[in-house]
């Protein structure tokens, strides 16, 4: 995204007069970076970090290694070799930097740990206050259904094992760990041949080889309702991303009690309990994500209180009623920094 060109939001945001502004994902030119510094010149700005955007160049995702160019600044040095033409990763930065020069702090809201390191450690952000909220969840839609009621509403198999996974394609496919994913289903194939894969968010591609378990392709589902009843129908959720936000498909799952198998990598760290609500595998080791789902299912009785440790941390960490005050509390310290800074 590069926030080039000026649009209407920024007026009609100005028009409410409100006392406090929470941005939000602001791609696809929604806010140019020119109007993002007038904003926050006017009016207190809170932003919520979906993705890396806000501190890097272009990209809404990046490396992460120490010699990351959103780390540096985007030097010439640093551009890779095999990219050519106009720089547009180091243009959009320079032009995030210049703008947002002399602005009041903008106070960012981080769903996880992970990116709010991220974001302290760009040149762009590393001074603005950061607080780490998670993404609330209804939890009233999203909770536990008896498996069996479940899987007959949807049409699946009474019994056996099913593991629910996503899948998406283009560019996302590498960050979401597709090629991950289907290492560790052969893995688990060898072991566990009853195993059903139930995968959402795509249709069966005509370019992949199938997988090595039995597998459903259910599409988009586009409705809450749907996806909770597939949460309360499956064992396992499984996350195999190598660098993910706060997923929620992860957090939704776990308020439906299905436990979830994934990395020790980014959000993933916060989403999981390992060995309480679920399995974090160590990066990026399809073996051992394979060897964590079984450890998911080989006990039932560790399997049901896995289920309910899943659900009670969510009603802890990511209810609504948790999570407002601490909205509130980010939202009451920015305006007064902004007025604090206006009246220097």
């Amino acid at each position: 995204s590069l926030a080039l060109l000026p649009g209407l939001a920024g007026r009609k945001i100005l028009a409410e007069e409100p006392d406090v502004v929470n941005l939000h994902w602001i791609g696809d030119e929604t806010l140019s970076i020119g109007e993002v510094a007038r904003l926050a010149r006017r009016l207190p700005l809170v932003w919520t970090l979906h993705d890396m955007w806000p501190f890097c160049g272009a990209e809404h995702y990046a490396d992460e290694h120490p010699d990351a160019r959103w780390r540096h600044g985007y030097p010439r040095s640093s551009r890779p070799t095999t990219q050519s033409g106009i720089d547009l990763d180091r243009w959009t930065w320079r032009r995030k930097a210049a703008a947002w020069r002399a602005i009041p702090p903008i106070h960012l809201s981080a769903p996880s740990h992970w990116i709010a390191a991220c974001a302290a450690q760009s040149p762009l952000t590393r001074e603005w206050p950061t607080s780490v909220i998670p993404n609330a969840l209804d939890l009233h839609r999203f909770r536990p259904t008896p498996r069996r009621v479940a899987r007959q509403i949807l049409g699946l198999p009474i019994e056996g094992p099913i593991l629910l996974c996503g899948s998406i394609g283009g560019n996302e496919a590498q960050r979401k760990g597709w090629d991950l994913l289907t290492q560790g289903l052969a893995h688990l194939a060898s072991t566990n041949p009853d195993i059903v894969c139930v995968i959402i968010g795509h249709e069966q591609p005509v370019d992949r080889p199938p997988l090595a378990l039995s597998t459903r392709w259910l599409g988009m589902l586009h409705d809450d309702i749907s996806l909770a009843l597939l949460y309360a129908a499956v064992d396992v959720t499984v996350v195999p991303s190598r660098q993910d936000n706060l997923p929620q498909m992860a957090t939704e799952a776990q308020a439906c009690g299905c436990p979830v198998a994934a990395f020790h990598t980014g959000g993933l760290s916060d989403v999981v309990d390992h060995l309480s609500t679920g399995y974090l595998a160590q990066p990026f080791a399809s073996a051992e994500l394979a060897q964590g789902i079984r450890w998911i299912l080989a006990d039932a009785g560790r399997y049901a209180q896995l289920r309910l440790a899943a659900r009670r941390r969510v009603e802890e960490l990511w209810s609504a009623d948790v999570l407002i005050g601490q909205h509130l509390s980010v939202y009451r310290q920015a305006i007064a920094d902004y007025s604090r800074a206006k009246h220097r």
